[in-house]
This record gives C-alpha cells, structure tokens and sequence, in this order.
C-alpha cells in the first residue's frame, strides 16, 4: 500500500498566517507596547518633576461654606430695606422665581 501523507493545518497555524497577512498585532506584541507606554510615562514625570522647582504640592485645605436657606436668603433680603422690601427687591436680591418667594413669604407668616 502506497504511504499518503496528508497535511494539516492546525487553525493556530491558520489564525497565525491571517494575523501576518493583515498586520494585526499579538497579545506579546500589545504588551509589549504598554509596557514601553509605562516606561515613557515614569521618564516623562520624573523630567517634569526634576524641572519644577516648587517643593512637592500640599493638599489645599477645603473650607465647606455653611449653605444659607432660602428662607435665611429672603429675611435677609427684607431685612436690609428697613421698610421692607417688595417682590422686585426681594427677587433682584436673591434671583428667585416670583412662585418661590411667594411660597417662602407665606411659610415665613406661618412661623
């Protein structure tokens, strides 16, 4: 019986000759790649950080401004006109909508 050699191509081979063909990058290729990415970025801080001459930045403390409620803003609207204010005044001072101040004016006679 004549011996036939058959020949197979593994779908790794085929994947592989594709890749090469159409210039797609490998896994090895890609990590590669980061990894010189990496080593770029260590060498560009460390030459920003040798020609900044200010010492290292210190956190900023952050001061929390006590936020003033709407009733707070309007009383204090009124209470700077000593014979009071009227609606103009009152939204001119604080920029709230006409509805709100009314809402805000009836609380505020409640109380």
């Amino acid at each position: 019986m004549p011996s036939q050699e058959t020949n197979f191509i593994t779908i790794e081979a085929l994947f592989n000759s594709f890749r090469e063909a159409l210039s797609i990058p490998s896994k090895e290729d890609l990590k590669s790649i980061h990894a010189r990415l990496d080593q770029i970025e260590q060498l560009l801080q460390q030459q920003t950080d040798s020609l900044s001459h200010k010492s290292p930045r210190k956190k900023k403390r952050v001061v929390k401004k006590k936020r003033v409620s709407a009733q707070d803003e309007v009383l204090a609207a009124i209470n700077f006109h000593e014979d009071g204010a009227d609606f103009k005044a009152i939204k001119t001072a604080t920029g709230f909508e006409d509805k709100k101040i009314r809402n805000i004016i009836f609380r505020l006679d409640q109380t």
